[in-house]
């Protein structure tokens, strides 16, 4: 395991949150109020200042791989409602 696991685990549930809302509001037409949006800008600026914080021993790799990771996440779990080949 990644001696960053916790901060990528933390950065892929702020974008969750997110990405909760926008699901929402984009395929239920459940429309976030000001305390959902407060709610989800708060937890973009924690993954923000997560994966983005100067650190001491490897701050950047670590930042630069947890941003990675969580692309990858995404990828993986978004890949199957984004597939193009037809064979759905």
């Amino acid at each position: 395991p990644s001696d960053a696991f916790g901060r990528v685990y933390a950065v892929y549930g702020g974008l969750f949150i997110f990405l909760s809302y926008l699901w929402g509001w984009g395929v239920d037409g459940v429309r976030p109020d000001r305390g959902d949006c407060l709610g989800s800008a708060s937890a973009l600026a924690g993954v923000m200042t997560a994966m983005f914080w100067p650190r001491e021993e490897g701050g950047a790799e670590v930042g630069k791989a947890a941003a990675a990771t969580t692309t990858d996440l995404v990828e993986v779990h978004m890949s199957p409602l984004y597939d193009n080949s037809g064979q759905n």
